[in-house]
């Protein structure tokens, strides 16, 4: 039924339904049929009586799982018949919740879910582990995550895999808890052992922050029955003796880093071909006994600090052997002690030999540099 344009009052309303008129009038059929699809794909128009055009843009390839959308012709909308119109076009709802395009999202999920399946693994929840069962999870299993005890807390270390895996630099630390090799060195036989029985306070400490390391980086997924935890999951007098014993040493060293902050330390230096040098910028350099060594290791030993001339008398001071006793450097030392330490960001390596240290054989031979 035709509106007649006389019986409308109402300019406005009046003049757009002449335009309307004039576009159906002036309409061809090539306007009024659809257009072939652009040959690198095609889109989709959505309109709304409010909004302007949502276009979306699929290629060719993904046409046959999209049966129910409607193609529109890419012709620009036409304002006038009723809004945003230019096209046949169905309702969204109808698109969305028509058999296919539900069949094609649901195709859509299961590959997500499968794809989703290989990349990540499923998280092991906090739980209480036996040794047994930790120790099937060493990585040899591509199937299952890796896990590493310190001090009976359980970490699933899987994104370090390359490390901790066969072949890695840290796979003796797998599928077990080798506390004690994190300050050792022994990786074999007896040194993969949680035991920490004649360690000091110190060394303690340092396994204790191992822990905290493995607590930043990694995720904890529960605790292990055995020495550190009970069935129930509770600390045991074991884990708190060495917690008390590591929280001594931490104030052991914090005492020693002030006293030695007092006499600064000597600079340093080891190379294969010339072996150990030390020098001071300022003052002579000594060996000076640490006070508070013994409390911390159980041994008695010494760091190479740099005095003046006028305190180069006080009883516990050593000249390094073949160096003159004012000269500012001594090289090629004897006796010199390099420890590797940890690796930056995790356990330490294994070395050759049973701890992660070597000394130095050299040759004696006079210092340089100082006054003649």
């Amino acid at each position: 039924m035709q509106t007649n344009v006389h019986l409308i009052r109402d300019p406005t309303a009046r003049a757009a339904v002449e335009d309307d008129r004039s576009l159906l009038t002036r309409a061809t059929p090539e306007r009024r049929t659809r257009s072939p699809c652009p040959p690198h794909g095609r889109s989709l128009r959505l309109y709304s009586p409010k909004l302007p055009p949502l276009l979306f843009s699929f290629p060719s390839a993904a046409l046959p799982i999209l049966p129910a959308l409607h193609l529109h012709d890419g012709a620009a909308p036409s304002k006038g018949l009723g809004g945003y119109g230019g096209g046949r076009m169905r309702s969204p709802w109808k698109l969305i919740t028509s058999p296919a395009s539900l069949a094609a999202l649901t195709v859509g999920i299961a590959l997500a879910a499968v794809l989703l399946s290989y990349t990540y693994r499923k998280p092991v929840p906090p739980r209480l582990w036996t040794v047994d069962e930790v120790g099937l999870y060493n990585g040899t299993d591509k199937a299952k995550p890796i896990l590493l005890a310190i001090l009976g807390s359980v970490f699933d270390v899987t994104k370090g895999k390359s490390h901790y895996g066969p072949g890695g630099g840290y796979h003796h630390f797998a599928g077990r808890d080798a506390s004690r090799a994190f300050i050792s060195g022994n990786f074999t036989g007896d040194g993969l052992t949680d035991s920490l029985h004649g360690l000091s306070s110190v060394e303690m400490k340092s396994v204790v922050d191992w822990r905290a390391f493995y607590l930043r980086s990694y995720r904890f997924v529960g605790v292990l029955v055995g020495r550190y935890y009970d069935s129930s999951g509770n600390p045991t007098k074991h884990l708190k003796g060495v917690e008390a014993k590591a929280a001594r040493g931490a104030q052991l060293l914090e005492k020693q880093k002030i006293e030695e902050d007092k006499i600064p330390s000597c600079n340093s230096r080891w190379s294969e071909r010339d072996g150990g040098e030390v020098w001071c910028d300022v003052g002579y350099p000594r060996l000076m006994q640490r006070p508070l060594e013994i409390a911390l290791t159980g041994k008695m030993s010494k760091r190479c600090v740099c005095l003046k001339e006028e305190e180069l008398g006080r009883p516990d001071l050593e000249v390094y052997q073949g160096c003159d006793v004012l000269s500012k450097s001594c090289t090629n030392i004897c006796g010199c002690r390099f420890l590797f330490g940890p690796e930056p960001n995790g356990p330490p390596r294994k070395r050759k030999g049973r701890t992660p240290a070597r000394t130095v054989t050299c040759k004696t031979r006079k210092g340089s540099g100082g006054p003649s």
